[in-house]
């Protein structure tokens, strides 16, 4: 199997990449992001490759699958336009190159924000993000175009990604000397997911014949 895999130098991409390229079942992994990728196997070419240039469906010639984490976290200097092109847009041209590929098997990384505020949802819940969040917002949307264009694509909704490679502020969230409220007194209870979890439900997928969206927590936290 090559897999092709966008965000290959975010966070949950160094705990993806080192079991993919020990998996004997898999051929080669071409990964691209805006920076740098730290992680280097032989099985691995990477590339600094926005996920928006036209050019993607080239790249993308050749792969068996597609694992899409690309996707702007935190907005630092960028505007909400900026951010929107990036993760909204930047993801559709990713389905669309998967397409025009022919490539079915489509494994994207959503989240459980797409729900808003509420405790002991189903994959049956419908999607209702907080309209001042626009991660969550763009979550959705992506999500949408997906089921519209790629219906034998799988989504997971994943909580919070917890391990040694979460991300900066999520740790620091996490010892804080206090803790986040939501408006209206709405504070629900914080599941997270472990980063060797999400890897394996990941590769789980590659593997199997199944679609649709599936939430990715830990039953006991």
């Amino acid at each position: 199997m090559k897999i092709f895999l966008t965000g290959s130098a975010g966070c949950l991409a160094a705990a993806l990449l080192p079991v993919l390229c020990n998996d004997p079942a898999i051929e080669s992994i071409t990964g691209i992001d805006i920076k740098t990728t730290a992680y280097q196997h032989p099985k691995l070419k990477t590339s600094i490759f926005d996920m928006r240039d036209v050019s993607l469906r080239d790249t993308m010639k050749n792969h068996d699958a597609v694992i899409h984490l690309g996707f702007n976290v935190r907005r630092g200097n960028l505007s909400s336009e900026e951010r929107y092109d990036i993760n909204v847009n930047g993801s559709i041209n990713v389905i669309d190159a998967a397409n025009a590929n022919k490539i079915t098997k489509f494994i994207n990384l959503s989240s459980v924000s797409v729900y808003g505020i509420c405790e002991n949802v189903t994959e049956e819940a419908k999607t209702n993000p907080l309209p001042t969040f626009p991660y969550a917002q763009h979550k959705e949307a992506v999500e949408q175009y997906i089921n519209e264009h790629l219906p034998s694509a799988i989504q997971f909704r994943s909580h919070l990604i917890m391990g040694k490679n979460a991300q900066d502020f999520l740790r620091e969230m996490f010892v804080m000397p206090v803790y986040l409220t939501f408006a209206e007194g709405k504070t629900p209870k914080q599941q997270v997911v472990h980063e060797n979890d999400v890897v394996c439900a990941i590769e789980a997928a590659l593997k199997a014949d199944v679609s649709g969206a599936f939430i990715l927590a830990e039953t006991k936290i």
